[in-house]
């Protein structure tokens, strides 16, 4: 259902993954990064040629990320992410994706919560 030319622009990546072969190899390095991953839909909408779908990805990140220069942590992941996807033809042929990628740092203790740190604490909300 991939477009040979699909474009996928994904606010935590550097730059857009352009092309089926490249898209698929993305999605590849991901399952070796979480082998129990799972990803289930909670909502989709579609208009015209677009669809929107809001869903969920967990899994436990048991293996290495080298692409991504991410370590093996070990630990589990359960967040949601959002696509917007244009269809041409039958295939998806331009993916926009919105996640938390500081969620999922958190979740993999990467890093701490922003909002336990001094700073945080002392600033009005």
């Amino acid at each position: 259902y991939l477009a040979d030319d699909i474009v996928e622009s994904t606010n935590g990546d550097p730059e857009d993954v352009t092309g089926k072969a490249a898209l698929i190899a993305k999605n590849a390095m991901m399952l070796k990064g979480f082998s129990d991953m799972k990803v289930s839909v909670d909502e989709a909408w579609g208009a015209g040629d677009y669809s929107v779908v809001r869903a969920h990805m967990r899994g436990t990140n048991d293996g290495e990320l080298k692409e991504m220069g991410l370590p093996r942590t070990g630990k589990a992941i359960d967040m949601g992410f959002l696509e917007i996807i244009q269809w041409q033809d039958g295939k998806a042929r331009h993916v926009w994706g919105f996640m938390n990628t500081m969620e999922m740092a958190q979740q993999l203790g990467l890093m701490g919560d922003p909002a336990a740190t001094p700073e945080a604490k002392s600033t009005p909300k």
